[in-house]
């Protein structure tokens, strides 16, 4: 009678086993082990990189039909788009800190034909240390007048628990015509040392273009330390007597935000309605 029972106890057991066999879904099956990873910490201007691991796990291959990032990081199109039963692939991820600071999580997008996980997020996450910090972050000059100089400042000042040596200065264009290091409203020679906490004011002379209402440039601030990092210092300008904004132009406030050629959209400005193009609103003092 035991061995009746025993037998039986395997036969249901082997059934059982069939049916959730054949229960199993069909196709192909993702599986990403690592869906974050933390880069720790890292400067301004650095890039973090990391290798994110895809594997099917179904019977059938995997299609990765799309990979997207958002802004600061890129992502590296698969090794291999198709992915054989069994078998896994690499995409390789990079975030680029630029002028960024604090705290970041950056997410990646991957779309596949895996009926039940069509779409998975991975994440790059972590914190930019601010080395040298600028206070205002860009320079901004209003009321520039054609073909003639005007002058803007900005404070920079060591964040870190190093010096850092400010050892050049480069214009991107030759529309910057002057840029000099002050303490205490003197000029500063350079390689010019901040020690932590130590503030230094950079000043920088434009000369506006007379065929723009907006002009736009940026220039370098070189360290020592990390010459192959150079701080990117952004400089705005707007034409005495400027009216509106025309498409393809920068707004020189806070936002720097670009007018697409089509004219402004409500997504620039959520939950509000684009003005009649017939009436533009006149610039505030802030543009």
């Amino acid at each position: 009678m035991k061995k009746i029972w025993a037998v039986s106890l395997v036969f249901v057991i082997a059934l059982a086993i069939v049916a959730l066999t054949a229960c199993e879904p069909k196709g192909p099956k993702a599986l990403v082990a690592e869906t974050t990873f933390n880069f720790g910490q890292i400067d301004q201007y650095d890039v973090a990189a990391h290798v994110f691991i895809i594997k099917n796990q179904g019977d059938q291959k995997l299609e990765i039909k799309r990979v997207k990032s958002t802004c600061g990081c890129t992502a590296a199109q698969p090794k291999s788009k198709v992915i054989e039963p069994g078998q896994q692939t690499e995409i390789e991820v990079k975030f680029d800190a630029g002028p960024r600071s604090g705290e970041q999580k950056k997410r990646i997008t991957v779309e596949t034909n895996d009926a039940a996980t069509p779409v998975i997020q991975l994440y790059m996450e972590g914190t930019v240390v601010e080395r040298l910090a600028l206070d205002p972050r860009s320079i901004r000059i209003i009321d520039a007048e054609p073909n003639k100089e005007a002058s803007g400042t900005l404070t920079m000042t060591n964040k870190s628990q190093q010096a850092i040596t400010i050892s050049a200065l480069k214009a991107d264009d030759p529309t910057v015509t002057k840029t000099v290091l002050k303490v205490n409203d003197k000029p500063a020679a350079l390689p010019y040392k901040l020690e932590p906490g130590q503030s230094v004011v950079l000043s920088v002379t434009v000369k506006m273009p007379a065929d723009k209402n907006f002009h736009r440039t940026s220039m370098q601030v070189i360290t020592a330390e990390r010459p192959d990092k150079p701080v990117t210092v952004n400089i705005v300008l707007r034409k005495k007597g400027a009216g509106g904004v025309q498409p393809g132009q920068f707004l020189p406030n806070n936002m720097m935000r670009h007018i697409p050629a089509g004219g402004p959209t409500s997504s620039m400005h959520p939950g509000i309605k684009p003005k009649s193009p017939k009436k533009p609103a006149p610039p505030t003092g802030d543009e």
